[in-house]
């Protein structure tokens, strides 16, 4: 007999290994709980469950439970809700055997390390279940409801909450709504309360009452003082599509606009949106401030003016993906780091993704492929874009100019453009013994029958750079792929802005150079070929270190030769396209700076 540690971490290493689809994992599973807990390896059946909750029942109608089975274990997804999930077994194992599920118990498990068995059940009821497979057999029965019920929080009100879907009052779907503060419920909500948001008979595309969504309450804000008051949400979750109140029995007793709702009610609810926990309600796009966002790209040392920044919060509130465009070193990928750096303090997404478009870039990069395993097997290996999906993590894809669009994006076309696309590859199912159909399905859209679903979550975004000189590219995009983006413009910084980054870098250290550099922003003849930040800082560091070197050598600073070299290494490259009359005299440069004026750079043969 092991000890309970190593049979602890064994059982979580097989379950992993069951997860990731390695040979044997089964048969080692079997094995090792027919030698613990005395149970026969004829009797212990092994049912993975991926890919939802839908498909889960779909697919638990098929698997290897019948009567005389005395172990039955359950690997769910991580995504499964756990409720939801063990609601599904019990409903298909009643479904199929006529009666109660096979005596024996159930365990199910999810592959998370050091966390695998969640719940066992003993002949159809509930049961809190120790981690180590001996123990399920000395387990002490509990309510099922307690069970199976999402976990509510206590000590919070729970409220149902009607709405016109008129903005009027400052509503916004799924961030605010109003509620009036002249009646008695009104008066009692407050931060933490869970509200459950419908539409009014009318108002909704089902002609009925219905519900929206459900969130949780994060601040209240009394618009005045005896008429109405706004509840921000911290948590929400959109139901698309909406659910008529007829199907969850009406709960209201009075005309209010706001009533009070029991547990077993909203449990019902929240069981059909397949969420087990207040917690995982998403969290809102809102959540992501334009003050937290403002602070973020400051922090990281960026200076860009407060409406860059606001047009770009909106455009990601209003559903869009991000092009930044501009110049070179114009610092649109730092900005695009701050931005998801942002969105995940505020919780919408995980690490972000950053890679680099190229010229030999397909959708193999982006989409997938198959590739060969160890054991050389043909496996579906995810691209940058479907490994973004799987992770929740916010993608970012530098200089996608430099990539054929249209080779690169694939089959992305149509799901960036709302539609579920089933992809050509598959992935192998454990539960139906073959290879499955992967899909990439966006939010609100139901995959296709029959695939293992990529889901883009509400909150994901898209962040691509591309240089302004590449521009014409976006032409080459299809209408429904760009509208799906906004393209924002990144611009060379102004002298006011270049003033303020000098000052937070502290310069070259000699003021004929500030001047210089000053000078050349402002410049007319560049304007065709404005300079981004990032250039002109690389001439900041480089004529500081020259400074330095100087000191160390003993040799006097030549401002105008050293100013001279360094515009040739790191300025002139950028202008190579332009007219070969523009030249660039540092003696020129050097002359006083104009008091906010642009002037022209000085011509020279």
């Amino acid at each position: 007999m092991l000890s309970e540690n190593d049979l602890r971490q064994t059982i979580d290493e097989y379950l992993l290994q069951l997860e990731r689809g390695a040979p044997g994992a089964k048969g080692k599973i079997k094995a090792l709980i027919s030698k613990e807990a005395g149970v026969s390896k004829d009797a212990i059946a092994v049912s993975i469950a991926r890919g939802g909750t839908k498909q889960t029942r779909n697919r638990l109608g098929q698997a290897e439970v019948q009567k005389g089975t005395e172990l039955t274990i359950f690997l769910l997804d991580e995504s499964d809700p756990m409720d939801a999930s063990v609601h599904y077994v019990i409903d298909s194992i009643r479904g199929r055997n006529d009666a109660r599920p096979p005596v024996g118990p159930l365990l199910f498990a999810t592959p998370r390390p050091n966390q695998s068995t969640l719940l066992a059940m003993v002949e159809g009821r509930p049961t809190k279940a120790s981690r180590v497979v001996r123990d399920i057999y000395d387990v002490t029965p509990v309510d099922p409801r307690d069970a199976l019920a999402p976990q509510l929080p206590s000590g919070v009100s729970l409220w149902l909450l009607m709405s016109s879907g008129q903005s009027l009052n400052g509503d916004i779907d799924g961030v605010r709504y109003h509620f009036s503060t002249s009646i008695p419920n009104g008066q009692r909500v407050r931060a933490g309360d869970v509200i459950v948001a419908a539409r009014t008979k009318g108002s909704s595309e089902q002609g009925g009452d219905c519900v929206i969504g459900v969130g949780r309450v994060g601040r209240r804000v009394d618009v005045d003082e005896d008429r109405h008051a706004l509840a921000y949400f911290d948590r929400y979750l959109r139901m698309d599509p909406a659910v008529p109140l007829d199907e969850l029995k009406d709960p209201r007793k009075n005309v209010d606009s706001i009533v009070p709702l029991d547990a077993e009610w909203v449990a019902q609810l929240m069981k059909l949106a397949s969420v087990e926990l207040v917690e995982d309600l998403p969290v809102p796009i809102t959540a992501l401030s334009l003050d937290s966002l403002i602070a973020g790209v400051r922090s990281d040392g960026l200076i860009f003016e407060d409406s860059l920044i606001g047009s770009v919060l909106a455009a990601i509130r209003s559903g869009k993906h991000i092009m930044l465009t501009g110049a070179p070193g114009t610092g649109k990928t730092s900005l695009a780091l701050s931005i998801a750096a942002a969105a995940k303090d505020a919780g919408l997404c995980n690490e972000v993704l950053l890679t680099t478009g190229t010229a030999d870039w397909t959708s193999a990069d982006t989409v997938g492929s198959y590739r060969l395993t160890k054991d050389q097997q043909l496996r579906f290996h995810p691209g940058h874009v479907v490994l973004a999906l799987e992770q929740d993590r916010w993608l970012i894809i530098d200089e996608l100019n430099r990539a054929d669009i249209d080779k690169a994006i694939g089959q992305l076309f149509t799901a960036l453009s709302g539609q579920a696309v089933t992809l050509p590859f598959e992935e192998h199912d454990e539960d139906v013994g073959s290879d499955v159909p992967i899909s990439i399905v966006p939010p609100g859209q139901q995959p296709p029958v029959g695939t293992i679903p990529k889901r883009i979550q509400e909150n994901w975004r898209l962040i691509v750079t591309l240089n302004d000189r590449d521009r014409d590219l976006l032409f080459d995009m299809s209408e429904a792929l760009l509208r799906r983006f906004a393209a924002i413009e990144v611009p060379a910084p102004a002298v006011a802005a270049w003033r303020q980054i000098m000052r937070s870098v502290g310069g070259t250290g000699r003021s004929e150079w500030d001047n210089a550099l000053e000078r050349l922003i402002g410049s007319d003849e560049l304007s065709a070929r404005p300079l981004g930040a990032a250039v002109l800082l690389d001439c900041v560091y480089h004529l500081r270190e020259i400074a330095h070197l100087h000191e160390e050598l003993g040799t006097p600073v030549d401002p105008a030769a050293d100013l001279q070299k360094t515009l040739s290494m790191y300025v002139a490259p950028q202008l190579r396209t332009l007219s070969a009359s523009v030249k660039l005299d540092a003696t020129s440069l050097m002359q006083k700076t104009t008091d906010g004026n642009t002037s022209s750079i000085p011509g020279g043969s």
